[in-house]
């Protein structure tokens, strides 16, 4: 039975350091595109993406939202979910065609922006999300190219946004 223990032990600790010696071999810096059409008018949409209060409402990683600043129609938040706490800030706003979002930095694994492009399409609006990150953990490296992909995090946010702008119609 010892055997067994000290032999998944050194295999965890085995996994741990492949992962960390090949993520230090990884870029830190990525970028990350996605898009599709959701229904509804880019300005329907637009309230979606900027109503940041609503978040909770229709995106399922978010529990609640916390408003720590607003100027002149650009916001600063926490959200928070069971991944913990992310603070955002509103870098540029171009309604209803443009919206550019920055984590705040304190403290975090990764960082980055994302900028929201919509424009009108038959059937909706055409939401592109281009991820410009950063992963600053070499483990966190590994885990976002090879098991959650770059561009997991947005899928799952447009996802999210066609059921919140389906279930609206």
């Amino acid at each position: 039975m010892i055997r067994w223990i000290v032999f998944v032990g050194v295999a965890v600790v085995g996994l741990i350091v492949t992962a960390l010696a090949w993520g230090t071999r990884l870029p830190v810096a990525h970028v990350a595109q996605v898009g599709r059409v959701v229904p509804g008018s880019p300005n329907e949409v637009w309230r979606a993406i900027t109503d940041v209060r609503a978040f909770p409402e229709w995106r399922p990683d978010v529990d609640r939202v916390e408003v720590i600043g607003e100027d002149d129609g650009s916001v600063s938040w926490t959200e928070r979910g069971s991944g913990g706490a992310l603070s955002f800030e509103t870098v540029e706003r171009l309604p209803p065609q443009r919206l550019v979002t920055r984590i705040l930095p304190e403290g975090q694994a990764f960082g980055g922006t994302w900028t929201y492009a919509l424009r009108a399409q038959e059937g909706g609006t055409w939401v592109e999300i281009r991820e410009d990150g950063e992963i600053y953990n070499p483990i966190f490296r590994v885990v976002a190219r090879y098991l959650i992909g770059y561009e997991g995090t947005a899928e799952r946010y447009l996802d999210a946004l066609a059921r919140r702008m389906e279930a609206g119609r």
